[in-house]
């Protein structure tokens, strides 16, 4: 009886830990809505999930993790919907606000470089019974030895990436090409000497697709997920509200109860017009990223 009485203690102290309950999602640090992580440099809280004006709103909090210790530059870091969803959601941690105007909100700033306090706004999506979580990450934090890059010139496109080095197989199911005022370009442009000078934009679909098991393995002796990120790029909203829209990055991190790896996405690649059409990259890389759950 005293043996079977340890047991059960045993299990239900054990089943009490948050942090035992929580699935693991290709390695993110992982906490619940309105607690704090360290991630990225940062002490970063995520509070207050709502729904308005067909926008996820949450409310951020951060400090650095270490005084004088390096951290992620607000401007470097994403923001994105964890759930279920067709196609990935993601904003910018400052700016992302820019196109809700309807609501009485204090949109995400730095009033100072060791600190970012406000309100990261993403959509519009209006499936929110799709919606578990909100996650954060910043392009520019790499695991070393993780990059695989491929060609993605117009007008062909991506080569055949059949996930065999990442794990993830990738298909580009669109190629749109753009001279900065917006004027479209075909395959015929290329014999008009006059069509590849100043700055253009390029807008690829992606389908990205892999094994869970695979991806969730990889990533834990990684240390992290993965992303996908288009370059070259510009900061700020770019030559294009597509641009902005879209990014130039997308995390890879899908519903963790999902068998598979299904992920469809829009990046943007901007700037010198040749650069960003006919010199155009699109890079696999590993990353850190952090999670908050409802």
């Amino acid at each position: 009886m005293a043996i079977a009485a340890a047991l059960v203690l045993t299990a239900t102290s054990c089943s009490s830990d948050p942090a035992a309950q929580r699935p693991d999602v290709y390695s993110a640090a992982t906490a619940t809505i309105g607690e704090s992580l360290a991630t990225l440099g940062w002490n970063m809280s995520v509070a207050n999930l709502r729904f308005d004006s067909d926008h996820v709103l949450v409310d951020i909090d951060a400090a650095p993790a270490q005084d004088g210790a390096p951290h992620a530059k607000p401007g470097d870091i994403r923001f994105g919907i964890y759930g279920a969803l067709d196609h990935p959601v993601e904003a910018p941690a400052l700016g992302g606000c820019g196109d809700v105007t309807n609501l009485d909100l204090q949109p995400l700033s730095a009033p100072t470089p060791d600190r970012m306090t406000g309100t990261v706004c993403l959509g519009p999506l209006r499936d929110q019974s799709q919606v578990r979580g909100v996650y954060a990450y910043s392009p520019r934090d790499r695991i070393a030895g993780s990059t695989v890059a491929y060609p993605a010139a117009f007008p062909v496109g991506l080569p055949q990436i059949d996930g065999s080095d990442t794990g993830l197989a990738i298909t580009a199911t669109s190629l749109d090409a753009f001279r900065a005022d917006g004027t479209t370009l075909d395959a015929t442009a290329l014999g008009d000497p006059q069509a590849f000078t100043g700055p253009g934009y390029m807008l690829i679909g992606l389908d990205i697709s892999g094994a869970a098991a695979r991806y969730r393995d990889d990533a834990a002796a990684r240390g992290g997920p993965l992303m996908v990120i288009a370059a070259p790029t510009l900061p700020g909203r770019g030559l294009s509200h597509a641009c902005s829209v879209y990014g130039a990055s997308v995390l890879v991190l899908p519903e963790a109860s999902r068998e598979g790896v299904q992920v469809r996405a829009s990046l943007c690649t901007q700037g010198e017009i040749n650069q960003a059409l006919l010199y155009a990259t699109v890079s696999v890389v590993g990353t850190h990223a952090a999670l908050w759950t409802r």
